[in-house]
């Protein structure tokens, strides 16, 4: 598995994040729902990375960069046939790692409460992360 900057020029990179917001928004209310699309993933300040297997995407997870030293994890997604293989875990580490790299001295993510999000609390509770009040936008 490689772990490299991408773009949502890239066609499947696009259709996963398209996936991603697409269900996020069936399940959740949408004023808790602050997930973001193909669209939004392409602002200036958000660094897009992606897991593959030869040409294979494997996942996708994005590093919002905020003001006052803040990085903000956003749209980390597996793809549906590789859950439970480490994708999320090699993205995520990805991501912290370039947080560091580029002076972040904070970061934070959003995640949804019900069942639906307990794998990736589970996740995220193993790199350290707790809950805490709204920031950002929240």
């Amino acid at each position: 598995m490689r772990i490299e900057h991408t773009s949502v020029a890239n066609d499947s990179v696009r259709a996963l994040i398209a996936f991603h917001a697409e269900q996020l928004r069936s399940i959740s209310e949408p004023e808790s729902c602050h997930v973001l699309d193909e669209t939004a993933m392409q602002q200036t300040d958000i660094d897009l990375f992606a897991a593959w297997e030869d040409e294979e995407l494997l996942g996708v997870g994005g590093l919002a960069r905020h003001s006052d030293g803040l990085g903000e994890i956003k749209s980390m997604r597996t793809a549906t046939s590789h859950e439970g293989k480490g994708v999320g875990t090699a993205i995520l580490q990805a991501l912290v790692e370039h947080a560091r790299e580029i002076g972040l001295t904070v970061v934070k993510l959003e995640t949804g409460s019900d069942d639906h999000f307990a794998a990736a609390r589970r996740l995220y509770e193993r790199f350290g992360f707790t809950e805490c009040a709204p920031f950002a936008n929240y």
